[in-house]
This record gives structure tokens, sequence and C-alpha cells, in this order.
């Protein structure tokens, strides 16, 4: 089990510089919070993975509450287990993770010397009427007969758009 955050201070940054109406940095530096708790998150995953393997145990892939069929009311309960009070997270009454640019998750261990077999991902899961299910046969079933911009489908005119 891992816990992992970037804290809130990039949160504070961020909405400072929305305030501001510095909305491109403020955006930025959120998608860069996100990045690194991600990041944070791989790191963490290969120390586990590598502990594992040495212990004999062959690990299955980093799973969050809230993907899959895997409710985010469990958090209350993850978030006990793993100590998140520790490094300043702390699980809302709604099941979210706050400070938001945060991770929790698990990750299965195995015998050593047993395969995991189920693919990762969404052709594994059981919800087939997933709003964010990544299968081909949703892609094509949803895809728009006519490709467009984005510029074309926000009707938001661009400066520098290139044309064919």
């Amino acid at each position: 089990m891992l816990g992992v955050t970037v804290g809130e201070d990039v949160e504070r940054r961020s909405e400072q510089l929305f305030k501001q109406g510095n909305y491109t940095v403020g955006l930025l530096l959120d998608a860069a919070a996100t990045t690194a708790v991600e990041q944070v998150a791989d790191q963490v995953n290969e120390v586990i993975n590598n502990i594992a393997k040495k212990q004999g145990y062959a690990p299955t892939w980093r799973f969050s509450p809230g993907y899959g069929n895997w409710p985010l009311e469990i958090q209350p309960q993850l978030g006990k287990i793993i100590k998140t009070e520790q490094i300043g997270l702390q699980v809302t009454e709604n099941f979210l993770l706050f400070p938001r640019k945060s991770v929790t998750a698990i990750i299965g261990l195995m015998p050593g010397d047993q395969c995991l077999t189920t693919k990762r991902g969404c052709s594994s899961c059981s919800q087939k009427d997933c709003q964010s299910r990544k299968l081909p046969e949703k892609a094509a079933a949803t895809k728009p007969e006519t490709s467009k911009t984005t510029a074309e489908t926000s009707g938001i005119a661009m400066k520098a758009q290139p044309t064919e």
C-alpha cells in the first residue's frame, strides 16, 4: 500500500495565479503538480516492486480507490492503514484526498513463481458501460464522422491557427 502527496502549497499557488488572472501559468502549475504526484507514486511503486521481488513475490499493478469498481468509500480505511496523516494527507467526508495532488493505492503481491494473466486496463474491466472506457469498439462507436480541430469544436478563434 502507498500514499503520496506533493502537498497543498502548490494548490494554493495555482489558486492564487487564477485569482490574479494568470490562468495559463496557474493551469500549467496544476498540470505539473498532477504529473509530479504520479511520478512520486511511480517511484514508490518501483521501490515496493523491488523489495517484493527480493522477498520472492511478483507484484501486480498499482490500483487506487475510484478506479474500476473499487469504490471511493474505501479511502478512510485505506488512509488509516497507510497512516496518511503522517504525511499531511487527509480523506474528506466525500472520500476525496486532500491535498488534491495526492495518491493512495494498493499493489498486489503473488508468489514469485506465479504470473499475472489478466491484462491491465479497460479490456479486463467488467464495467462495460463506463464513461471512461478506452476500447477500440467504444472509440469507433463514439468517433465523429468528420474530424474537427479543437478551435472548430469550441468555436474559439485561435491566433496563428495553421491553415491547410
